[in-house]
């Protein structure tokens, strides 16, 4: 398939957390940018539309690459049959986009995070953790540190992980 492997293929950072997310993905892109790496983004969320989420060296796609991107994965989904959300299309849309466009790297931003989530098939390079709050209760669990034990599985071996969790019981459960 046109789509194997491409998450192999380029150097990903991924970011989960509850609170600070796409700032620090944003700032993070900034320094990467200025250092002389070309970086795409793609956050979890938008406030107006669906182009906010793809972004090439911090500067929005336009709308007809975003829909070119997104379309070719709908269209293989539907005619392979498979179910994919919304977050799954488009990280796949972007890992292949950014791809072709050579790419440094790209940061992703965890929907859920952890095992859960349509990053999680990435090995990243750097795997990072903001803060963990009340707000990740739920599809995660209800106690704070399985949530943040379960937010920290978006590292796999060999990662480089960071965290700007404040408590130091629940960064050790992480480091564990």
């Amino acid at each position: 398939s046109q789509f194997q492997g491409v998450a192999s293929k380029i150097d990903t950072i991924v970011v989960a957390g509850t609170n600070g997310k796409s700032l620090s993905m944003h700032f993070a892109a900034k320094l990467l940018k200025e250092e002389g790496f070309k970086v795409g983004i793609v956050y979890s969320s938008h406030l107006l539309n669906y182009t906010e989420r793809m972004l090439l060296d911090v500067e929005q796609v336009n709308n007809k690459t975003f829909a070119d991107a997104v379309n070719e994965v709908i269209n293989v989904a539907i005619s392979n049959n498979i179910k994919a959300t919304t977050h799954e299309i488009l990280i796949m849309a972007a890992l292949k986009h950014f791809h072709a466009e050579k790419c440094d790297v790209v940061m992703l931003e965890a929907n859920y995070g952890g095992k859960f989530d349509a990053v999680a098939y990435c090995n990243p390079k750097i795997a990072a953790v903001t803060r963990v709050t009340e707000d990740a209760q739920g599809l995660l669990g209800s106690d704070m540190d399985q949530v943040a034990f379960e937010l920290s599985e978006i590292a796999k071996a060999g990662s480089w992980f960071i965290s700007a969790e404040q408590s130091k019981l629940r960064l050790q459960k992480m480091k564990t």
